[in-house]
């Protein structure tokens, strides 16, 4: 027993001495990125946009003086980024400036600026969550192959197992708006026959996004025929603004007929689309009476 007591207070002392010598670890949040008094960092809430805001001075201010707020927003993505405003919202007891607006921001590009705002009084010393929220437009274009085989050539290689052989690619952005094409069969589609399609549409980030009437538009190569869509008017611009829910909107429902003169055929369908977004935070800095 004496043995086992002996070990037990080696083992406390050793832990002790352990902990005693620890670094002061840093915090963080469930991205990975760490954590600072007075800094805010957004980068997985939306594909688009880096988004950095820090206050200077970062933790607290006392009534009556100045806090300037410097703000990072990197374009991620291949596109550029229109009419990005950010807007202080809710102010808490600060004055100042309430607005920034930038015409553009082209792919891959950063912008900076900053807000000099001001403490208002208090007889406590208050914590103040200043609200604000950064909204843009953007418009991306994805791609996705037909292709079309004669019946010849498509019974041909049903029989010698090299129907699937063909090459279908497709491109499409990293953007907070998806549109997921699920089509009724495999590619690749036979000559004179009617095929079904269907467009998921998801917001892939964590604001909130805006796709209206006639944002998007879809445009079928020439070899289908009689394409037709849900909540598409005959120029296949959509009729109804899309309305997500649980970051899912209704589904679209397409049909068209496949239609070529050639052994084969493999051209491209385009889906063009305008969305807006908004994404809204906070930062937090202490006020305390003068």
């Amino acid at each position: 027993m004496r043995y086992l007591l002996f070990l037990a207070s080696i083992l406390v002392i050793v832990l002790l001495s352990m902990c005693a010598g620890l670094p002061e670890i840093p915090f963080f949040n469930t991205d990975g990125n760490v954590q600072k008094a007075g800094v805010i960092v957004m980068d997985a809430e939306s594909p688009d946009v880096f988004i950095r805001a820090e206050a200077i001075p970062p933790t607290e201010v006392r009534a009556g003086r100045n806090v300037n707020v410097y703000f990072e927003l990197r374009n991620k993505n291949t596109y550029s980024l229109k009419n990005v405003k950010l807007t202080v919202y809710d102010p808490c007891i600060f004055s100042g400036d309430i607005e920034k607006l930038i015409t553009e921001i082209k792919a891959n590009k950063t912008y900076t600026f900053s807000l000099k705002w001001t403490a208002g009084s208090t007889d406590i010393d208050k914590d103040c969550k200043i609200k604000f929220r950064i909204e843009y437009d953007a418009e991306y274009s994805l791609f996705q192959n037909i292709a079309v085989l004669s019946q010849t050539e498509y019974e041909q290689r049903e029989v010698s197992g090299t129907l699937h052989d063909i090459p279908i690619q497709s491109s499409f952005p990293d953007s907070p708006l998806k549109i997921l094409l699920s089509f009724s069969e495999a590619q690749p589609f036979m000559n004179n026959e009617k095929y079904y399609l269907q467009l998921d549409y998801r917001n892939a980030g964590s604001g909130v996004i805006d796709v209206g009437k006639g944002a998007i538009t879809i445009k079928p190569p020439v070899n289908v025929k009689d394409f037709t869509c849900s909540d598409y008017d005959s120029s296949l611009t959509n009729t109804e603004a899309l309305n997500f829910i649980t970051n899912r909107a209704s589904t679209s429902s397409c049909s068209f007929t496949a239609s070529t003169s050639q052994i084969m055929d493999i051209m491209s369908l385009s889906i063009t689309a305008r969305y807006k977004y908004m994404l809204d935070n906070s930062i937090l800095i202490k006020v305390k009476r003068a």
